[in-house]
């Protein structure tokens, strides 16, 4: 078996997580957000494989052995941006704090009917762009 994240087989289920979606969409944020903690403890406890990637990983970060709440916490984040992930690409964005600069340059270039170069960071989440 592929060590390699993108072939690894979902292991949650189909339906909890449509469950946590409109948990999410209906109940709200703070619900939602909350229903993470025990979430990433479940991976914390039954995900070997997840739990050793995540200690490997942040032992390079950190410079010194991580603790299980080093790895929760890190379970923690990454499932928090699959969960800011539902609001952005839902048209939800009033719950994130997003700027876009140099917007009136490329309306004017594009309106001459011109090209350009855009220049980017990633300071976030890719669905903002969608």
């Amino acid at each position: 078996m592929s060590t390699d994240w993108r072939h690894q087989p979902e292991r949650g289920s189909r339906g909890l997580m449509r469950l946590l979606v409109l948990i999410t969409l209906w109940v709200g944020r703070p619900v939602a957000r909350g229903l993470l903690y025990p979430i990433c403890s479940y991976f914390l406890l039954f995900s070997g494989g997840a739990q050793r990637t995540s200690r490997d990983y942040l032992r390079r970060i950190l410079q010194r052995p991580p603790s299980w709440k080093d790895v929760f916490r890190h379970f923690h984040a990454f499932a928090s941006t699959i969960h800011d992930r539902v609001y952005l690409l839902s048209g939800r964005h009033r719950y994130f704090d997003i700027h876009t600069e140099g917007a009136p340059a490329l309306h004017a270039v594009l309106a001459q009917n011109r090209g350009c170069i855009l220049l980017g960071s990633h300071l976030g989440s890719f669905e903002v762009l969608r």
